[in-house]
């Protein structure tokens, strides 16, 4: 939705018994990006990594906030929560080459990057 407005939002279901329909008023009352929510950038460095990844984040983390590392086949392989303020260093020494996606999670917003591990 482009804007803040109220919108009329109509779904219509058919199957061979026939037809039905909803429709609801729908308020948009704010619109939230990456800026809004202070999520703005993550960044993971060195990349490629060989020993361990620096993460920083452009906020202090949040209590509420958390990091979950994913391999290239979607595997849980780290999660970190209750995330200390500034910049973590995560050990990947032990973890197989390949490309790994970092999500960086709050309660309203998610960012992720990527990086490969050597």
């Amino acid at each position: 939705f482009p804007f803040e407005s109220e919108w009329t939002v109509t779904q219509i279901v058919e199957n061979a018994c026939g037809s039905d329909s909803l429709t609801e008023l729908i308020e948009v009352v704010k619109l939230a990006g990456y800026e809004d929510l202070g999520v703005q950038s993550l960044e993971i460095f060195p990349n490629p990594a060989v020993n361990f990844v620096k993460i920083t984040l452009s906020e202090h983390a949040k209590e509420s906030s958390s990091l979950t590392v994913y391999s290239a086949s979607g595997a849980v392989v780290a999660v970190l929560e209750q995330l200390p303020a500034g910049s973590i260093t995560l050990p990947v020494d032990t973890w197989n080459s390949g490309i790994y996606e970092i999500r960086y999670a709050t309660r309203d917003a998610l960012k992720s990057a990527r990086f490969v591990k050597q």
